[in-house]
């Protein structure tokens, strides 16, 4: 992300990194990540490649609901969607946010467990949340 501001502001002639190079960082950083793993669902679950781009313009918090009925838009079928939140859980492009702490967890801030990030979904303790890695490039809101 540092490399890609510096690139940013050299390539604008800036003989420092500005905000406005570091907010361009990010939207190019974000564009680069969600490819990336777009390609890599793509090449892993080629039936599921167009997956992320569902969530373009949504919020950034998604309950359980709005998550599967996002899902449903690309074709997912309604007993396709535990493996595919599962794959997505896994990628990191979603995690869970515990409204009692605030915080935000993914998959690989508990080492890969997804049972240690959906129990607190099934027992109604959180919501699904989309990496802030991805946000931008999705446009995703709040």
């Amino acid at each position: 992300f540092l490399q890609k501001a510096i690139e940013i502001a050299l390539n604008r002639g800036n003989t420092s990194v500005t905000a406005s190079d570091i907010l361009q960082a990010e939207k190019s950083f974000s564009e680069d990540l969600f490819l990336m793993t777009s390609y890599e669902i793509e090449d892993t679950f080629p039936q599921y490649k167009d997956v992320l781009y569902c969530f373009h313009g949504c919020s950034k918090l998604l309950t359980s609901e709005k998550l599967e009925r996002r899902l449903t838009t690309t074709g997912v079928s309604k007993s396709e969607i535990p493996r595919v939140i599962d794959l997505l859980l896994w990628f990191g492009f979603i995690g869970i946010w515990r409204s009692e702490t605030g915080e935000e967890k993914y998959s690989y801030s508990v080492r890969y467990n997804l049972r240690h990030l959906l129990f607190p979904i099934e027992s109604g303790d959180a919501n699904f949340v989309i990496h802030p890695g991805f946000r931008s490039a999705l446009e995703i809101k709040g």
